[in-house]
């Protein structure tokens, strides 16, 4: 990586933070960076006053270092695919959880896909229990820039998966204040049937 020095001008008065991104290698050319409310995207141009990035939509932004108060470089040595996904409450944890790890074994030992995934995939657990079901999650460590491919594809698979073992994404559920039975569960009247639209002998 080459590392850019430069000693202000007295007329020039640029924050040493323009400097310090160049001098410390914080990023470079064909990094994917977060700026947070600024911007995330590919840096296509880097100097001493701005840094240029072109965002997922195709749009070439250009942002001056002065402004730049964070970075997060998502491309430096290696990226991850960070996945979560909600099952539905009902579901056996052991069964869902040994259709996610063969998943992403499978995944990984795909000649197609091996030399992308550094090592092999972490199926972190349940990382919660909720009314919404249960949230699994997934960690794929992956060369730089590559975890946005790789997470579409682990993505798909995970969906032709769980259709094909009989699992249930998690939705939310809702109960009466009774406890009797589940909102969801009533049918849906049409208008001219429900409750509040009967006759109460007004004209």
């Amino acid at each position: 990586m080459s590392v850019f020095l430069g000693v202000p001008l007295p007329d020039t008065e640029l924050p040493t933070v323009q400097f310090l991104i160049l001098a410390e290698d914080q990023y470079a050319i064909g990094d994917v960076i977060d700026l947070g409310a600024q911007t995330t995207g590919l840096v296509e141009n880097l100097n001493m006053r701005v840094t240029q990035i072109r965002s997922s939509h195709g749009e070439l932004i250009t942002i001056p270092n002065s402004s730049i108060t964070q970075v997060k470089n998502l491309t430096r040595s290696w990226s991850r695919v960070n996945f979560s996904i909600d099952v539905a409450y009902h579901t056996d944890p052991d069964h869902a959880l040994t259709v996610m790890r063969a998943v992403a074994q499978d995944l990984y030992d795909d000649p197609l896909w091996h030399d992308k995934i550094l090592a092999a995939p972490k199926i972190l657990g349940i990382d919660s229990v909720s009314h919404s079901g249960m949230t699994i999650t997934t960690w794929i460590q992956t060369e730089p820039g590559q975890h946005m491919a790789v997470g579409r594809e682990f993505r798909l698979r995970v969906r032709r998966a769980l259709e094909a073992n009989g699992i249930e994404i998690g939705i939310p559920q809702y109960y009466s204040l009774d406890g009797a039975m589940k909102l969801d569960s009533h049918p849906i009247l049409p208008l001219t049937q429900r409750p509040d639209d009967r006759n109460n002998g007004d004209p």
